[in-house]
């Protein structure tokens, strides 16, 4: 038996690292550009401009990734959210319209669209982005083409949308633990006025 059948590749992926996945896939792939933009019930999809991750603008907050297509004559901007397991932040659907705005009053395009990307969970438990696409599709996509990169990058989306469907799992650090047992109790014996919680169970960020 294959050692490696049924063991995960990575343990658990960060929304930087389906950034990273979504970047270059709009940035090298036609099919998939035209593919995601249909999906998304966009203008049609001519040619890539430019794609760029983590754009501030205007004053008004990040976007994960701005994608610049060419639909006939027109340039339009598509600003992409992309949401693993965090809360949205203050503000944030409006602050990603206000500066989908300004994108236009400003001449850089001629028309805009805000758009999340997120597990499907996530997508149909939140209604501040009307318009998205999961990561179970997009690893459907990846997987269609067959072709070996795609497959591990489909396999590392399906990781992602698992570590939601799971949530956040603390995980108990024996060594740790112990170390801030014994310094709670040197502190106790040496320190008695220091100010300090007793420590308890002391959590590893899996990510």
């Amino acid at each position: 038996m294959n050692q490696f059948e049924n063991i995960l590749p990575v343990e658990s992926i960060q929304e930087r690292d389906v950034d990273l996945i979504i970047l270059e896939e709009l940035s090298t792939d036609d099919d998939f550009c035209s593919w995601f933009i249909n999906e998304l019930g966009l203008p049609e999809y001519h040619s890539t401009k430019g794609v760029l991750r983590s754009i501030t603008g205007y004053g008004l907050g990040e976007t994960d990734i701005l994608l610049a297509y060419q639909s006939e004559a027109k340039t339009i901007y598509v600003l992409i959210e992309n949401k693993l397991d965090a809360d949205f932040q203050d503000r944030q659907m409006e602050r990603y319209v206000e500066r989908a705005e300004k994108y236009i009053a400003d001449g850089e395009c001629d028309a805009a669209f805000v758009v999340l990307i997120a597990p499907t969970l996530y997508c149909e438990n939140q209604n501040n982005f009307e318009s998205y696409i999961t990561y179970e599709q997009i690893a459907d996509r990846l997987l269609f083409t067959r072709t070996r990169k795609n497959i591990i990058k489909s396999k590392l989306l399906r990781i992602a949308s698992e570590k939601l469907r799971r949530g956040y799992q603390p995980v108990n650090s024996e060594p740790v633990q112990a170390f801030w047992h014994s310094y709670y109790h040197y502190k106790q014996e040496h320190f008695p006025n220091l100010n300090m919680k007793k420590p308890g169970i002391v959590p590893q960020n899996s990510d």
